[in-house]
């Protein structure tokens, strides 16, 4: 998952409102899932791990259903508005997966 705050806030609240947004992170969270910059102080990437593949979809809605409940409870209506959060899955059996490589050119 990635939290994109961008550069919606202002300098001036943008670190007040980062603290926010991790505090709001770390009660909607699990020991298991790693959090840090995808973007330094712009882009927050979460990894969820061990999400069963037949159920990513009811389990993606909690996730996002928990952290919306949390950086709400942590943030305005208005700071909220302006965070982007979006998902990227990847397949659970790699092994499964043709790995291509291009040829190089001479």
């Amino acid at each position: 998952m990635l939290l994109d705050v961008g550069n919606a806030f202002p300098a001036e609240k943008s670190a007040k409102v980062l603290q926010s947004v991790l505090s709001g992170l770390a009660l909607s969270t699990r020991d298991t899932d790693v959090a840090g910059w995808y973007k330094q102080q712009q882009v927050i990437g979460i990894m969820f791990t061990e999400i069963a593949p037949d159920l990513k979809k009811s389990i993606l809605a909690t996730i996002l259903m928990r952290v919306s409940g949390s950086l709400k409870d942590c943030l305005t209506l208005e700071q909220f508005s302006q965070i982007g959060i979006t998902f990227h899955l990847f397949p659970e059996d790699w092994k499964n997966i043709a790995l291509r490589r291009t040829p190089m050119s001479p």
